[in-house]
């Protein structure tokens, strides 16, 4: 298994994302570039979410409520 972690606008880990496959399949001579494609992917996603827009941590009472479970969807 090769994963990343994924950070949202908090600059706070909340989730990852990895690609799982036996060795013999991956092949140990792909990890190096399989690794980059995993971290690029979660890198792009964390982007997406708002991270690296604030240098420094947001606590987590300040990040916006939902009005609805319904929105969060």
């Amino acid at each position: 298994c090769l994963a990343a972690p994924v950070f949202d606008f908090r600059n706070q880990m909340i989730a990852a994302i990895g690609i799982s496959a036996p060795v013999w399949r991956m092949g140990l001579n792909r990890i190096s570039d399989l690794s980059a494609i995993v971290r690029k992917a979660a890198d792009e996603l964390s982007k997406e979410l708002g991270h690296g827009r604030n240098e420094e941590p947001i606590p987590a009472a300040t990040k916006p409520k939902l009005k609805s479970k319904a929105a969060a969807l």
